[in-house]
């Protein structure tokens, strides 16, 4: 998963980031391995904390960013 891939480039635990992100390690072990139901806006919050930041395209092609 994307989240996976830049914990590891930017060097991070999984500890490490799920203390930046304010969850659990286990919780985010699930969110690398694809659980299907993890919180939204944890999910936000552990892209926060990798600087990242999430895009949509709407049908028209112009970007949403959040």
């Amino acid at each position: 998963m994307a989240v996976r891939r830049m914990r590891e480039e930017a060097g991070l635990s999984q500890q490490g980031l799920a203390d930046r992100a304010g969850v659990s390690r286990r919780w985010l072990l699930n969110l690398e391995n694809g659980k299907p139901n993890v919180d939204f806006f944890l999910v936000l919050n552990c892209l926060d904390a990798l600087d990242a930041r999430l895009q949509l395209t709407h049908p028209d092609g112009e970007p949403w960013q959040f």
